[in-house]
């Protein structure tokens, strides 16, 4: 598991926070699917709110999925292909 205390696996990388994100603070988990293990036949993310705020209470709150191999606007400068907004 990969998180902002454990922030590296067998292909997979968590920024940590990043304050200086356009909309506020953000996190990134990068992801290599060709470093994953052969025996990885699934990922599942989950978003949490460690402050003890209700996702209700926050100003935006989003999990998006970018691809690195496309330019963009993010904070790394990849693609988002695709989010769900939760606030």
């Amino acid at each position: 598991s990969v998180s902002y205390r454990n922030q590296t696996w067998t292909g997979i990388w968590h920024s940590g926070d990043i304050t200086q994100a356009p909309y506020g603070a953000e996190e990134i988990i990068s992801v290599d699917l060709d470093e994953l293990p052969e025996s990885a036949f699934m990922l599942a993310f989950t978003v949490n709110a460690y402050s003890g705020q209700k996702f209700s209470e926050l100003p935006e709150a989003a999990i998006s999925l970018r691809d690195d191999g496309l330019e963009g606007d993010s904070v790394d400068g990849s693609q988002e292909i695709c989010s769900f907004r939760i606030t």
